[in-house]
């Protein structure tokens, strides 16, 4: 049971890591059959490169294919978590404001801005996808 939780730390991680994919990349849904070719090809890269039997080429097959359903349900259930994030945020955001005094919110609006400057300078100016929920209420 370990396993899955993993898989799901790794994968919020590179979410977290990943960020905005850069102008002009966007990233494509690939539909079920377009997964499929791509598991396959990866497979006829294997056989080709590892001399790979018949059989454990339809070994890997099949472990590939059930593994990448395996991928995008976790992929599903990590998307619902970070719009549940999102909102939590929001909501956590619109709550100091509502404890604040006008002056004290745009203090602290100035410091939250300061603070995102700071932290995208740390990243290189790497923009994480994930805006900032002040001052939109």
């Amino acid at each position: 049971m370990l396993v899955p939780w993993l898989i799901l730390t790794l994968l919020m991680t590179s979410i977290a890591v990943a960020g905005k994919i850069p102008e002009g990349r966007e990233k494509k849904k690939l539909t079920a059959a377009e997964q499929g070719n791509r598991i396959e090809k990866h497979v006829e890269n294997l056989t080709e490169k590892l001399g790979l039997t018949g059989e454990q080429a339809q070994q890997l097959l099949r472990l590939m294919k059930e593994n990448q359903a395996e991928i995008d349900n976790y992929k599903l259930k990590i998307k619902e978590l970070m719009g549940k994030v999102k909102k939590a945020r929001k909501n956590r955001a619109s709550g100091i404001l509502a404890v604040l005094t006008p002056e004290q919110q745009e203090k602290y609006k100035a410091m939250k801005q300061k603070q995102s400057e700071k932290k995208q300078g740390k990243r290189g100016g790497r923009k994480i996808n994930r805006p900032h929920s002040l001052g939109k209420q």
